[in-house]
């Protein structure tokens, strides 16, 4: 990385980008490593790039992949002309790349998820993950907001107002349209490969809702009409 900064020479240039990726708690550690691996060789297979990857499980429903990417191609000796995601429309012009940076930003989203499926299936398990949108599945949810623990602590605790505030439009809008049409938790389950049960219904729920008293509405309107587990 010292290698990586002395190679650019304006003050403002853009040495990494750092990538998340979400391992499945399905997956067991080596399998979930492997994934990640896997997905960091697909990268430098398209973009010449060299990766530093680290993977954190807290064990608590939080395994995450960390991919920092240089900008620039990486031979194994030294560090060459900018990766392709990164070069401005000119050079994209020049290189004959025909997509913009948000086109292989969703192909990417698409590489990843069809990875994941993959791998899940290949462990033998039918849950799947849908790298489009929520509207663009045709569900009308307001998705969580990866906010950190720490703010998210702030927020439970009513201390960070601005996020709370966020926080509590988005609990009053997804309770409304789960009121309305309450089968939308069951077609999100079924569209991700997951069972339409009590345990399964409780978790999506929680994933919209934050506010302890709505997410009870919502578990005795969806609940009762789950099959046992």
């Amino acid at each position: 990385w010292n290698a990586v900064e002395a190679r650019e020479k304006r003050v403002d240039s853009l040495v990494a980008l750092l990538w998340f990726v979400a391992l499945p708690q399905e997956l067991s550690t080596e399998d979930a490593v492997a994934l990640a691996r896997s997905f960091a060789a697909a990268l430098i297979n398209r973009w010449g790039c060299a990766i530093d990857l680290t993977v954190r499980d807290t064990g608590s429903q939080n395994r995450v992949g960390y991919l920092l990417t240089t900008t620039r191609r990486f031979d194994g000796t030294c560090l060459g002309e900018q990766i392709d995601f990164v070069v401005n429309a000119q050079t994209r012009h020049n290189r004959g790349i025909g997509t913009s940076q948000r086109s292989d930003l969703l192909v990417i989203r698409s590489l990843w998820a069809d990875m994941v499926n993959a791998a899940l299936a290949a462990a033998g398990f039918s849950a799947r993950v849908d790298h489009r949108s929520l509207k663009d599945q045709g569900f009308d949810l307001i998705p969580q907001s990866h906010m950190g623990s720490t703010v998210a602590r702030r927020t439970r605790r009513g201390e960070d107002m601005d996020n709370k505030t966020g926080s509590v439009d988005r609990d009053i809008y997804n309770a409304k349209q789960i009121m309305e049409q309450p089968d939308i938790i069951r077609r999100l389950l079924e569209s991700r490969g997951e069972p339409f049960d009590a345990q399964s219904a409780r978790r999506a729920i929680d994933r919209f809702v934050d506010d302890a008293p709505l997410r009870e509405e919502l578990y005795q309107l969806v609940i009762p009409e789950c099959e046992p587990p």
